[in-house]
C-alpha cells in the first residue's frame, strides 16, 4: 500500500495513510468519551435527551459503518459486515463509545423501514408470477427443512424450555435468506441470466414474501402471549389479506394520491410522496398487530405499478431513495452490532450454540437445491445461492431480541451465524460457477463438437 508521503509548496511533510487512519479513530475516541459524559441540561422535564448527544452518537456510528464496511470491501465482502462489526467495535463490548437510547431505537426502526421499502422496490410482481414452480419449490423447501431444523434442534436443547414461540422463532431466522450477496456474485461473473440464477432470484421474491409472513405470525403471537392454532390461523389470515388487500386497494387509490400530489411543483415532492406510502402503509401494519417492515415492503411491491412521470424529478426511484437508504439504513446495522455481547461468547454453551444453528442453516438451503434440475453442480450453486442470511437474518434477529423472545446470548449465537454464512457464500459460488462452462462456453462446444 501506498503511503503517500510527499511535501507540499511550503514544505509540510504530508502524514501516512496509516497516520491519518489512527488520528481519525482517536479523534473518534475523543468524541465518544465525550457524547458519553455529556449531560442533558434541565428543561422542566419537557426535554428527555441532549441534542449534542444524539448528534455524536449519530456520527460516530456513521463513520464506523463506513470506514468498517470500506475495510471489509477491499476483501471482497458486503459493506453491511462492516457495519455491523463497526456497531460491536463502538458497542459496550469494545470501546463503549456510544450508549443505545430511545433516538437510537427509532432511528434504527425508521432505517429498517427503509431498507424493506427498498427491497419491495426492487422486487417485482410479474417477475415473481413468472418464476415458475421450480423457483416457488426451491423457495418453498429452502424455508421449511430449515425451520423444522430449526424447531427440532431448539427443542432437542431444550432452549427456552417450552415456550413454543421461540422454537419458532429460531426456525425462521434460519428460513431467512438475504439474495443481494448472491446476486452480486452472480453479476460480477457475469453469469446473471443462467438457468441456476433466474430460479435463485425468483426463489428469493418467494422467499422474501414468506419471511415476512412468518415474522408476522411470530409479532401478532408475542402481542397475544401465547400459542394457539387459532390465534396463528387469525394471524396468517391477516397478515395474507393485508399484503393482498394493500396491493390491490393501492391499485385503485395510489395513482389519484400520486397525481395529486404531482400538482403540488414544490421541490422534494416525489420523495416525500412516496415515504409517505410507505409510512401509512407501515402505520397501519404496525395498528393491526403486525411488523412495521411488512407494510414498507409492501409499499415498494405497490409502487412498481404507479405512474411517477408528472413529477418535477426526472429520476429513477431507486435511485430517488438511495440517499435516504445510505443515511438511515447503515444506522439500523450498527445498532444491531451494538447490542452483541462479545461476552457471552466466553459460555462454551453459546459457541456450540452458534456453530449448531450455523451448520443447520447451511444444510438448510444446501437441501433446496434438490430442486433444481440436472448434475449435482447445478444444484449445489442454486443450494449455496441461497445460503446467506445478510441483512434478512439481522432484521429477524432484531426483531427477536427487542420483542423478548431470545436474550443477548442467543441473539449473539445468531449473529454469529448470519455472519458465517454471508462470508462463506462468495468464495463458494464462485468456486462451483468456475467448474461450470459459462452458457457462451456451452454453445461454443457445441458448435465445435464433431458431427
Amino acid at each position: 500500500m501506498r503511503s503517500h508521503r510527499f511535501t507540499s509548496g511550503g514544505g509540510t511533510r504530508l502524514q501516512p495513510r496509516w497516520a491519518l487512519w489512527a488520528g481519525a479513530l482517536a479523534a473518534g475516541v475523543l468524541l465518544g468519551r465525550v457524547a458519553l459524559g455529556a449531560e442533558a441540561p434541565p428543561a422542566g422535564g419537557a426535554v428527555h435527551f441532549d441534542i449534542g448527544s444524539v448528534l455524536l452518537k449519530i456520527i460516530l456510528m456513521l463513520a464506523a459503518a463506513k470506514i468498517c464496511g470500506a475495510v471489509l470491501a477491499r476483501f471482497h465482502q458486503p459493506a453491511v459486515l462492516g457495519e455491523l462489526i463497526g456497531g460491536v467495535l463502538i458497542g459496550s463490548s469494545v470501546l463503549n463509545l456510544v450508549q443505545i437510547d430511545g433516538v437510537i431505537e427509532i432511528l434504527s426502526e425508521i432505517g429498517v423501514i427503509i431498507l424493506l421499502f427498498e427491497v419491495g422496490l426492487e422486487s417485482s410482481l410479474g417477475e415473481l408470477m413468472k418464476v415458475g414452480a421450480r423457483s416457488l419449490l426451491v423457495a418453498v423447501i429452502g424455508v421449511v427443512t430449515p425451520m423444522i431444523l430449526g424447531i427440532l434442534a431448539t427443542t432437542w436443547l431444550n432452549i427456552g424450555g417450552e415456550n413454543f414461540v421461540l422454537h419458532l422463532f429460531m426456525g425462521a431466522t434460519l428460513a431467512a435468506t438475504s439474495v443481494g450477496i448472491t446476486a452480486r456474485v452472480f453479476t460480477d461473473l457475469g453469469r446473471l441470466r443462467t438457468d441456476e440464477a433466474r430460479v435463485v432470484l425468483g426463489a428469493a421474491v418467494i422467499d422474501d414474501v414468506l419471511g415476512l409472513m412468518l415474522l408476522a405470525i411470530i409479532v401478532g403471537l408475542i402481542k397475544s402471549g401465547g400459542f394457539e392454532a387459532m390465534t396463528v390461523a387469525k394471524i396468517s389470515v391477516t397478515a395474507f389479506l393485508f399484503l393482498v388487500g394493500a396491493l390491490v386497494a393501492g391499485n385503485y387509490f395510489a395513482q389519484p394520491f400520486v397525481n395529486v400530489a404531482q400538482k403540488l411543483r414544490v421541490r422534494g415532492m416525489m420523495i416525500v410522496t412516496v415515504l409517505v406510502m410507505a409510512f401509512v402503509l407501515s402505520f397501519i401494519s404496525h395498528r393491526i398487530g403486525l411488523a412495521t417492515i411488512v407494510g414498507s415492503f409492501a409499499a415498494g411491491l405497490l409502487l412498481e405499478r404507479v405512474n411517477l412521470a408528472g413529477f418535477r424529478e426526472k429520476i429513477n426511484l431507486q435511485q430517488l431513495i438511495r440517499p435516504v437508504a445510505d443515511l438511515l439504513v447503515p444506522l439500523f446495522f450498527v445498532h444491531m452490532g451494538m447490542l452483541v455481547d462479545l461476552r457471552s461468547f466466553l459460555r462454551p454453551e453459546v459457541l456450540g450454540i452458534a456453530l449448531l444453528i450455523t451448520v443447520l442453516a447451511v444444510i438448510g438451503k444446501l437441501v433446496c437445491g434438490v430442486a433444481q434440475p440436472g448434475p449435482l453442480l447445478n444444484k449445489l450453486i442454486v443450494g449455496v445461492g441461497m445460503i446467506p442470511r445478510g441483512e434478512v437474518g439481522l432484521i429477524f434477529a432484531g426483531y427477536g431480541l427487542a420483542n423478548q423472545i431470545i436474550d443477548a446470548s442467543l441473539y449473539s449465537a445468531i449473529l454469529v451465524m448470519v455472519i458465517i454464512t454471508t462470508f462463506i457464500t462468495p468464495p463458494l459460488l464462485k468456486l462451483l460457477l468456475g467448474r461450470q462452462k459459462a452458457p457462451g462456453e456451452e454453445a461454443a462446444a457445441s458448435l465445435a463438437a464433431p458431427s
